[in-house]
C-alpha cells in the first residue's frame, strides 16, 4: 500500500486560509506598533536641602537641565518626591533620602509617559546622589 501524500493536503489547508499566517501568529508583518517610548526628563545640582517626608523635596542649587528648556541653567530648583520615588547611588544601589547630604551632586530623574509635558511639580521618579556609591 502507498502511503498518502499529505504535502497537498497542508497546501490546500493553509491556502483555505483567510488571515495570513504571520498576523494570525503575531508574527512579523511589517505593521505591528510599539508603545511609544517613555519621555525622561534630567536635573542635576548640589543637593541644598533635602525633605525626607512623603511626599518631600530635593533641592538644588546651581541646577542644569536636560532637555534645557524645563529649566533655567545655573538656578535654584526644588523637585517634589513622594512614597514612588526611588533613592540610588551613582552604582544604583538604593540609598536612604537621608544619606543624601548638602552639596552632593544628585541627579534628579523623571519618567514620563510619551508626550507629557515637564510640569516642575510632577514628583521625581528617581533621585542619584552622584557623591554616594
Amino acid at each position: 500500500m502507498r502511503r498518502a501524500r499529505v504535502i497537498g493536503t497542508m497546501a490546500l489547508v493553509a491556502s483555505m486560509s483567510v488571515v495570513p499566517m504571520a498576523v494570525a501568529a503575531g508574527g512579523h508583518n511589517g505593521n505591528h506598533h510599539h508603545p511609544p517610548a517613555p519621555v525622561h526628563y534630567y536635573a542635576s545640582g548640589a543637593a541644598a536641602a533635602v525633605v525626607c517626608t512623603t511626599p518631600g523635596t530635593v533641592g538644588l542649587t546651581n541646577t542644569q537641565f536636560k532637555p534645557s528648556s524645563i529649566g533655567t541653567n545655573g538656578s535654584a530648583f526644588s523637585a517634589a518626591t513622594n512614597s514612588l520615588t526611588k533613592f540610588a547611588g551613582r552604582k544604583g544601589h538604593a540609598i536612604g533620602c537621608g544619606q543624601i547630604k548638602t552639596n552632593d551632586r544628585v541627579m534628579v530623574v523623571w519618567t514620563e509617559p510619551a508626550g507629557t509635558p515637564f510640569v516642575a511639580t510632577l514628583p521625581a521618579t528617581r533621585v542619584v546622589d552622584m557623591s554616594r556609591r
